[in-house]
């Protein structure tokens, strides 16, 4: 950007004095005026929830729920949104509280209380969010908030998203403001809490979504380890000067591209999932196997490779026309799930669907997980290091590869 090289002594201290003034102009270009949102944590909702009536009673009223969430990245500012997307009715929000966790419990008077249009309490229509006002609460990457929802109710249908893999709990009455929950039954979904913004004062903040079936959702990855993939992306990927980036996963198992099911299909999903997401400047796309594998189960055809690679080019083209690069991963092997979910013609589709994606100009960039992931024996197959057992969904350590297949593309250009 701007050097020089004193050459003679006898300007020497004349160009050091030019230069303290310089250099406070830019660390102060380092950071933006106003605070720029963005996605630091997700959970997409979806339909799975609905399907579990132990997991989500009905009807649900005069219940505090609290969600421990890590963020992917910190910031000067937090902001909570609140789903009632799957709802049919209006959703009354008695209260919500954050709190700074640590070595398993709220720190010590931490907790703060989230405002919603500065009122303490919220309504929320059917099929809607909300996101809350801005709570002052500085954050850092890799920190853990719990997030406390009083619902008053009664509830016929609460949103939220089933795989939570950490820990959540219940209990009756209000206890956003109590530090420790005694009583409180613990569960793993994650109700109502559907994303959690910071604010960051960086000159560069933005937001990757990844956007993907249950190998996203770090379906079979161990639990309260934070071993998906996408949580072994936010480790490696460190703030620069100027520029921070959060990660946030809108994984849902069983999703497809094209049928909509267990969440909407990724198609419909994705102006909520990754578009309104704010500063969302890069969507990493894994999908597709679902659409391969689920209709068999149901005795059904699989999907067409020419209907599949319309889904992916009309993502790309919606990604592109709002300014967000888009990465998409070919589809990983799957002949050691078995039949019928494995078929000839699924693996089929799914070698023209790879061999497309890798010759294709459609997206900005393709990260060739097949070929990582492939056994070397048997290329159709998981290798048995990644295969968590049931040759389809990754081990702890087959998501850290693809975490770090991820991490050596989008290192190079963060703040793009």
């Amino acid at each position: 950007m701007f050097g020089f090289r004193v050459f003679q002594l006898a300007v020497g201290a004349a160009l050091l004095f030019l230069a303290e003034p310089f250099n406070s102009a830019r660390a102060a270009t380092e950071e933006s005026a106003e605070l720029q949102w963005i996605g630091s944590w997700a959970a997409a909702p979806s339909d799975e929830l609905a399907m579990l009536p132990t997991v989500n009673p009905i009807p649900f009223f005069d219940q505090t729920l609290r969600t421990v969430i890590t963020l992917s990245a910190g910031g000067e500012a937090v902001r909570v949104r609140i789903s009632n997307e799957l709802g049919t009715a209006r959703l009354k929000i008695g209260a919500v509280t954050v709190g700074r966790w640590r070595d398993g419990a709220i720190v010590p008077g931490s907790i703060k209380t989230v405002l919603f249009r500065q009122h303490g309490d919220a309504v929320i229509p059917g099929g809607a969010g909300i996101d809350s006002d801005p709570l002052d609460l500085k954050t850092a990457r890799g920190e853990k908030l719990a997030i406390s929802i009083y619902v008053p109710g009664p509830v016929q249908r609460l949103t939220g998203h089933l795989l939570g893999l950490d820990q959540s709990w219940s209990i009756q009455g209000n206890a956003t403001g109590t530090e420790q929950l005694p009583a409180a039954l613990p569960g793993f979904a994650r109700l109502l809490l559907s994303r959690v913004d910071v604010g960051s004062k960086m000159r560069h903040a933005s937001t990757i979504v990844a956007l993907g079936d249950s190998i996203t959702d770090g379906y079979q990855s161990s639990f309260g380890a934070e071993k998906r993939w996408p949580d072994v992306l936010a480790r490696l990927l460190k703030d620069r000067p100027g520029c921070t980036v959060g990660i946030v996963n809108q994984g849902i198992s069983s999703n497809q591209m094209l049928t909509s099911g267990d969440g909407l299909s990724a198609v419909a999903r994705v102006g909520r999932d990754v578009f309104a997401v704010p500063n969302a400047r890069t969507l990493i796309l894994l999908e597709g196997i679902n659409d391969l594998g689920m209709p068999p189960l149901k005795g059904e055809p699989v999907a067409s490779a020419a209907d599949l690679k319309a889904a992916f080019q009309q993502i790309a083209d919606e990604a592109h026309a709002r300014g967000l690069r888009i990465v998409v991963a070919t589809i990983l092997p799957f002949k050691g799930a078995g039949a019928p979910y494995f078929s000839t013609e699924g693996e089929r589709v799914r070698q023209e669907m790879n061999d497309w994606m890798r010759g294709s100009s459609v997206f900005d960039h393709v990260i060739d997980l097949d070929r990582r992931m492939a056994d070397r024996k048997d290329a159709d197959r998981l290798a048995a290091d990644f295969d968590s057992g049931d040759g389809l969904h990754p081990s702890d350590n087959g998501y850290e590869a693809i975490g770090q297949e991820m991490f050596a593309y989008l290192d190079k250009d963060l703040c793009h």
